[in-house]
């Protein structure tokens, strides 16, 4: 009975396999043309990702970072860039079935109206 259960223990091991590590940090980022000479302002914590499935290692997509970070910033709809923020790859299969792909986590900016505060001389 115990080496049932050891070898159906190392089966499911074997079996359910899954991943996750932290690619890059950023300060800002976005895929979006933003002007740089106006102010932003920070809004809520948000996150987004990018995991096709696949199936039999045939993947249905390709893992997108592009795809990932704007799904992230798509989430609030003023929002122009990501701020202090974390991007990782993430997977897990299940035999014949799996998903792998971009995570993205950041605070979302958004482009404020008038011009950036320029210093005093």
């Amino acid at each position: 009975m115990k080496g049932v259960f050891l070898a159906v223990f190392f089966f499911g091991v074997i079996a359910l396999a899954g991943c996750h590590h932290r690619v890059t940090d950023f300060t800002v980022i976005s895929t979006k043309n933003v002007s740089l000479s106006q102010s932003f302002q920070k809004g809520k914590r948000v996150k987004g990702k990018h995991k096709p499935f696949y199936i039999l290692g045939i993947p249905l997509a390709t893992p997108n970072l592009k795809t990932a970070i704007d799904t992230t910033i798509e989430q609030d709809n003023d929002a122009v860039a990501l701020a202090d923020g974390v991007v990782s790859w993430s997977g897990w299969s299940v035999i014949i079935f799996g998903q792998q792909g971009y995570e993205v986590e950041g605070t979302v900016l958004q482009q404020g109206s008038g011009s950036a505060a320029t210093p005093s001389k």
